[in-house]
């Protein structure tokens, strides 16, 4: 039976922590309604097609896989596609009845801007676990450096405080509706930062 599979995850906001989260301060986090969606469906080619959209239904970045050796067939970026294949590796290494043949194209659609950094990475991993049955964040931490509570904020609907010792993370749902909720606004500034790059200046 040829069955269409759709996942979604939330995009993120640090709201207090940011960097010292890495080393176990509490941080505060809200997930957004905007967030990323996977669809899965039948292809009938010898490999995997992967592409991912933007907001504007642009194509950004597309790359064929052969699931068997996770060799990179073709790609428009050597970079993600090599992220990309640390992701999946890690998540058949977690299910080893995960991607067990070829023939499967995978679309990423994001509903957020990419230069918004509202998670399109964090999303990206929650999806493929999601997508696979695994733990997003050992898929995260086999693959980036970060803390983590992006990975949270995708799993959840809820406001969360997160904090994570010896990459144990721990998550504490919570709510917020300050008297100040309807005056609240966030303004992108147009400034985005890498976050690998940012770690790796706080470290």
């Amino acid at each position: 039976i040829k069955m269409t599979t759709t996942f979604r995850a939330n995009g993120k906001l640090l709201i207090s922590g940011e960097y010292f989260v890495l080393d176990g301060a509490k941080a505060f986090a809200l997930p957004t309604q905007k967030g990323q969606t996977l669809i899965v469906s039948p292809l009938d080619e010898n490999y995997l097609l992967w592409q991912s959209w933007t907001l504007d239904e642009t194509l950004w970045f597309e790359c064929q896989l052969n699931v068997i050796d996770f060799k990179i067939l073709t790609t428009t970026d050597e970079n993600i596609a090599h992220r990309l294949v640390l992701m999946l590796k890690n998540a058949k290494t977690q299910n080893p009845a995960f991607l067990l043949k070829n023939g499967l194209k995978v679309a990423t659609h994001l509903e957020f801007q990419r230069d918004w950094g509202l998670g399109s990475s964090s999303t990206l991993i929650c999806l493929i676990a999601k997508w696979a049955k695994v733990d997003a964040f050992q898929i995260l931490f086999h693959s980036m450096k970060g803390s983590g509570y992006d990975i949270a904020c995708g799993m959840t609907d809820t406001p969360l405080f997160y904090e994570i010792h010896q990459q144990n993370p721990t998550i504490e749902p919570t709510d917020f509706l300050p008297d100040f909720t309807e005056h609240l606004y966030f303004v992108h500034l147009g400034k985005k930062q890498n976050s690998r790059e940012g770690i790796a200046r706080y470290r």
